[in-house]
């Protein structure tokens, strides 16, 4: 029996990310309202957070049906962002248990696959059974506790009722925002931030530029806020950097309640490009297409992959020849100007772009505009990590 319980588990380990996407997709329907503020960031969580916890149900199965001390990381911030957020506990709970009744399903179609004599099939679905129903149970129970003392901080702080309105005001929601004390007629300047002094910068930020402001938790240990009741001067951030171990990302000025919105989406979008970079400050307007590219950072990969080919090898000659390309790009494709930057002889740097003119089937004039970005994301993806 043991044997088989750990057979299960190795298969469950091997596919839970398949399962877990699946898992999701039957959540977003038939648990429509948990998903219902349209944001992406909740569904990956939701898929992260269901992935984790198959993988802690396999590894119990290795283990004698061992349940976990603890549930995974990811599901215990998944309970504390469905908190923040106002989802309600009954949404959250019978996500469980929708991944609870899918995960039954599908391991016992696995073990009918197996042709295990019939006594010792039915032992193991019983057995397989009674720990994936203790397992969902624990967890449910854990993550009702995490919750609920999320929940009554939120509340505690009058966070809910500002979240609410700001979740509804992203979803396009018409809705009465008296209640938030921050003017959407005028102008906004959407901002992200990520770091333990992250409430701090935002601080800050309302202070140098002397704006109103607005603040809730944001998704993955982020604050948003929006700064705005006045016209946004942005030279007076010209050398403003956030605290140290800090990051923030800002939107583009724009009015109104459509302005709150698309200042906001791209605030998002240029931190999970700083988060790649490491910059403590990112513009989107810096950064707007490679935050277009990594919406889907597989996609992201193979278009580096196909554009680059050996420039995007490892080894010291690779990027060599990526720099002196980024160098030539930057300075409107003068050898002179790009030998200066580099600090070598124009001679050298004539022979590197015959080289990368040879590793790349059709050159580097006809496909330059792939290439920038090419570039630009491999450094994102790869040599800052």
């Amino acid at each position: 029996m043991s044997a088989s319980l750990e057979a299960l588990g190795d298969h469950l380990a091997l596919e839970r990310d398949l399962h877990a996407r699946e898992h999701v997709e039957q959540m977003m329907i038939e648990v429509p309202e948990y998903f219902a503020g349209g944001d992406q960031a909740i569904v990956q969580l939701a898929v992260e957070s269901t992935s984790d916890w198959l993988y802690g149900m396999a590894s119990g199965f290795a283990h004698g049906c061992r349940l976990p001390e603890a549930p995974p990381a990811n599901a215990l911030k998944e309970a504390l962002l469905t908190a923040q957020m106002g989802i309600p506990w009954r949404a959250v709970e019978k996500t469980i248990w929708v991944g609870y009744r899918e995960i039954v399903d599908r391991l016992f179609t696995h073990i009918r696959e197996q042709e295990l004599p019939q006594s010792e099939e039915f032992a193991l679905m019983r057995a397989a059974h009674r720990y994936i129903t203790t397992y969902c149970s624990e967890l449910s129970a854990h993550l009702a506790h995490v919750y609920e003392m999320e929940r009554d901080r939120v509340v505690r702080r009058g966070e809910h009722r500002r979240i609410e309105v700001v979740k509804s005001l992203l979803a396009g929601t018409d809705v009465s925002a008296d209640s938030l004390g921050y003017p959407l007629d005028g102008p906004h300047l959407a901002v992200v931030a990520s770091g333990p002094q992250r409430e701090e910068v935002v601080s800050d930020l309302a202070r140098v530029l002397g704006c109103s402001v607005l603040t809730t938790p944001g998704i993955d240990g982020t604050a948003w806020a929006w700064l705005g009741g006045r016209p946004i001067v942005r030279e007076l951030l010209d050398g403003w950097e956030p605290h140290p171990g800090n990051q923030v990302a800002f939107g583009t000025v724009d009015s109104g309640r459509e302005g709150f919105v698309s200042s906001h989406a791209e605030a998002v979008e240029a931190h999970r490009v700083a988060r790649l970079s490491g910059a403590a400050a990112t513009d989107y307007d810096d950064v707007a297409i490679e935050a277009l590219a990594l919406r889907d950072e597989r996609v992201a990969r193979a278009f580096v992959a196909d554009e680059l080919g050996p420039l995007a090898d490892d080894g010291d000659r690779a990027l060599q020849l990526r720099e002196t390309l980024r160098a030539y790009f930057a300075v409107g494709n003068n050898g002179s100007a790009a030998a200066a930057m580099l600090g070598v002889h124009e001679r050298t740097v004539s022979y590197r772009l015959s080289s990368i003119e040879e590793l790349l089937p059709d050159g580097i004039a006809h496909r330059r505009s792939e290439l920038v970005v090419a570039l630009s994301l491999h450094r994102l993806l790869v040599e800052e990590h």
